[in-house]
């Protein structure tokens, strides 16, 4: 047995210092005297905003959509994009398109649905 006082580590609260066995008791579950990686506080990115620090659960969900863990999620957003040409609209060139059974009069109806 691990004389006291001890540390005390639980998942979701900060750790705390035990006197005696009754107290280790009153703690309840969850509690270990190992190390346990917590969850809160950390940091959340954002693509566009300054990282921000949440202490609960309920702080992470009030921030909304788009925030990550890491600054890496938005790393393939951060490549330089490809100017869009008059080749990459499909639209362009459906006229040049073969489909096995369509006539010219189907052609021609496209859209006034």
């Amino acid at each position: 047995m691990t004389p006291y006082p001890k540390r005390m580590y639980h998942a979701d609260k900060p750790p705390v210092t035990v006197c005696s066995a009754s107290q280790q008791a009153e703690l309840g579950p969850g509690w270990s005297e190992e190390k346990v990686r917590q969850k809160y506080p950390k940091y959340k990115y954002r693509w566009t905003q300054a990282p921000v620090i949440v202490h609960s659960a309920d702080e992470e969900a009030q921030l909304g959509g788009g925030w990550a863990n890491t600054p890496a999620a938005f790393e393939p957003y951060q490549r330089p994009r490809p100017t869009q040409t008059d080749r990459q609209d499909p639209c362009k060139w459906i006229d040049e398109w073969s489909v096995p059974g369509m006539s010219g009069d189907h052609r021609q109806t496209r859209g006034r649905d």
